[in-house]
């Protein structure tokens, strides 16, 4: 795509040109200057663009890849906090506002609520889309590399493993891993910083509601275990049996 471009680039450059000698004509213009600027810009483009593409093909894009990650998981911890700023909003107009009976102070802070949640909410879009893409790659190398790893397996090893189990494997359970690598992930971090934020403005705001409050969730968590330790089996058997 580099290549094909330098002829585009040449005709838009050169019909500049023309258009610029048919406005102002060739008096008090620097031709050797500009024969110079021309040349070194092209000789630098073409050992970028060189370079450019022996790197991309000794080196792979997973620093890329991990840099996108990092860059997703903070922008979620940016927009976990804003997407909790409502109810502390509500409180202060509530508190603040209508029982003082400072009508002046509403429109100030809803226009806060409002900015807050605007960048929130952009916030959240952005970081799905860099997840997203992310997570795409990810799946689209597995699956190339499920693919290369079948294509180097023995006639008699492709005769030996029946067709559905192969179609599982390379289809299933990627689809499977490409949901749990794009929302899974996602929604477990996202849900765990929520309940982290909600959990100590509650008890920043009443620490003895808040211990009452946070009390038996560590009896839902131990059944939730118990549950996810039975059901693991009963699922991995009935999945073999398929």
């Amino acid at each position: 795509s580099f290549l094909l471009g330098i002829p585009t680039m040449l005709a838009a450059g050169g019909y500049e040109l023309l258009q610029e000698l048919q406005r102002t004509g060739t008096a008090g213009e620097s031709w050797g200057v500009l024969a110079v600027g021309t040349l070194t810009a092209a000789v630098t483009a073409f050992l970028v663009v060189k370079w450019l593409l022996r790197f991309v093909q000794r080196n792979t894009f997973v620093a890329f890849g991990w840099y996108r990650i990092a860059l997703g998981l903070f922008l979620l911890m940016l927009s976990t906090p804003a997407a909790l700023f409502h109810p502390l909003v509500w409180k202060y107009i509530v508190d603040e506002v209508i029982q003082a009976r400072r009508v002046d102070m509403l429109l100030p802070a809803l226009s806060v609520m409002l900015l807050v949640h605007l960048f929130g909410s952009a916030i959240s879009v952005l970081r799905t889309h860099i997840l997203g893409l992310a997570g795409n790659r990810f799946v689209h190398d597995l699956r190339r590399q499920l693919h290369a790893k079948l294509a180097r397996q023995s006639v008699a090893y492709l005769h030996d493993k029946r067709s559905g189990d192969l179609l599982s494997r390379v289809i299933g359970d990627v689809d499977t891993l490409q949901d749990l690598v794009i929302n899974g992930v996602d929604n477990v971090i996202g849900n765990a910083l929520s309940f982290l934020w909600v959990a100590c403005i509650v008890v920043w705001l009443n620490w003895k509601v808040g211990l009452l409050t946070l009390a038996p969730l560590a009896l839902v968590w131990v059944l939730v275990w118990i549950f996810n330790r039975r059901v693991k089996g009963l699922y991995r058997r009935i999945r073999d049996r398929l």
